[in-house]
């Protein structure tokens, strides 16, 4: 029994010391591994095809945590990508492509906070912005970038609507105002079986030009027109007698925008 008690203690200090090691050893690993990781060059932003519609991963360097940058939204006409931080603007540069709607105002400055790198304008000569963005006339500020730009290099099919125009290389492509389309008169009417005419107002407002369609119900596309100055177009739908749609809305369609930006009413009447 005596012996039995002795050994005790010394299992304990043996315990102790096995445990003491390993977590000098834990703590050196993260320590060093920490110090590597701030080695490592600032991140760099792709796109991951596998990931869901709405996430844009960005991804250091091997060995450094993937971090995921989740926007509501498809990027589509009808469901633009929300874009609400640093981070969203800045990965507008993976999928230039597609539609965005800023839906705050944004600091750039934040985007050092999260990646320790300087704003990276959006567009390049070799990959230019050919998609939608709305800024709603939200601010973008204190962003680092060469020339003052956040968006660089713009397409002429890309589209940037309601934002501070010194942000935008206006040397490139880009459609930077806002043009206005609509209607010249709140609501139509038309006797069945013949055909309803009408006239839309088009003012460019320092757009080169603008894409736009007249859809019936939003459902049916009636016309469609491009214009390159400010214009008043005239459109027309057949009616059929006895059949189709006897009243309704007409809306107008932007190109790049997912809501109309003008409706009328109608009526076929007898």
């Amino acid at each position: 029994m005596k012996n039995n008690r002795a050994v005790t203690p010394v299992v304990g200090i043996i315990l102790v010391t096995a445990i003491t090691i390993i977590l000098a050893s834990i703590t050196a690993f993260v320590v060093l591994d920490y110090s590597s990781q701030l080695d490592e060059k600032a991140p760099q932003v792709v796109l991951d095809s596998e990931l869901e519609s709405n996430t844009i991963l960005l991804d250091n360097i091997e060995g450094v945590e993937v971090t995921e940058v989740l926007m509501n939204g498809e990027g589509t006409n009808e469901n633009h990508f929300e874009v609400k931080t640093a981070s969203d603007l800045q990965a507008v540069n993976e999928e230039p492509d597609r539609n965005y709607i800023l839906l705050e105002p944004v600091n750039a400055d934040n985007i050092n906070e999260e990646w320790d790198t300087d704003f990276e304008p959006i567009g390049s000569e070799e990959e230019p912005f050919t998609g939608s963005f709305d800024g709603q006339n939200n601010d973008i500020n204190n962003f680092n970038t060469e020339d003052n730009f956040v968006f660089n290099e713009i397409d002429e099919e890309g589209s940037i609507e309601n934002v501070d125009k010194e942000i935008i290389n206006e040397e490139s492509d880009s459609d930077t105002g806002e043009a206005e389309v609509s209607f010249t008169e709140e609501s139509y009417e038309v006797q069945e079986g013949e055909t309803l005419e009408g006239e839309v107002d088009v003012e460019l407002n320092d757009r080169d030009d603008v894409s736009f369609e007249i859809v019936l119900n939003q459902e049916e596309s009636i016309d469609e027109f491009s214009v390159d100055e400010d214009t008043t177009e005239e459109f027309e739908f057949e009616t059929s007698e006895g059949e189709g749609v006897n009243e309704g809305t007409l809306d107008i369609f932007i190109r790049d925008k997912g809501e109309p930006v003008d409706s009328a009413s109608f009526e076929i009447i007898d």
